[in-house]
């Protein structure tokens, strides 16, 4: 698991976080630093390739 208060520092632009994200990291990541925007593409999916409309919900509203 990723030590996400190492990311705390101000950075410019701001940061646009990729990877090993879905709903289950994501809370802790806000709460840890502010984030521009976000990129979950492979946390949201059942299969390679294949979008998960469920998890794509359950991300969304852990955000």
């Amino acid at each position: 698991m990723f030590d996400w208060s190492l990311a705390k520092v101000a950075l410019d632009p701001p940061i646009i976080l990729v990877d090993g994200l879905n709903s289950d990291t994501i809370t802790d990541v806000i709460k840890q630093i502010n984030l521009y925007a976000v990129d979950i593409s492979s946390g949201v999916e059942s299969a390679k390739g294949v979008k998960d409309i469920n998890k794509i919900k359950r991300f969304l509203l852990h955000c």
